[in-house]
């Protein structure tokens, strides 16, 4: 725990306070899990034709490696990071969507079949379905 105390420095609000070391042991749990998990991540990468593209107001990321893709699904409440298999084998691609201030928004996914690369889902936080202008 101090060693995830001194690494991240978090800002704990009143409620993370009032609940007290269950809180903190937790996230300090959490946080060394995930660390452990960037290690075994770190080294599987892949290519993707599209690097990044604006589009009006949003920004669309390529996500090209397993660690990058883990973040994606904690961040966005998913399973994005199931793909990680089929994008190491090509099968694949995942993007990010993100506002002009970093904020992500959507998770965009392309298989390649026969006919080519096709889109099989945006979906918004939490799998919900996006908004019509950013389907748009």
């Amino acid at each position: 725990m101090i060693t995830w105390l001194d690494t991240e420095k978090p800002i704990l609000d009143k409620n993370k306070v009032k609940t007290g070391w269950s809180c903190l042991a937790r996230r300090a749990k959490f946080w060394k899990t995930e660390r452990e998990a960037e290690d075994r991540l770190d080294g599987l990468k892949w290519d993707s034709c599209l690097h990044q593209l604006m589009i009006g107001p949003w920004t669309i990321l390529a996500i090209t490696d397993a660690w990058k893709l883990r973040e994606e699904a904690l961040s966005q409440h998913d399973c994005v990071d199931t793909y990680v298999d089929k994008c190491l084998r090509g099968k694949a691609r995942m993007f990010s969507v993100r506002r002009g201030d970093g904020r992500r928004v959507a998770t965009i996914g392309i298989e390649r079949t026969s006919r080519g690369w096709e889109s099989f889902g945006i979906k918004g936080l939490a799998n919900v379905p996006v908004s019509p202008a950013l389907r748009g």
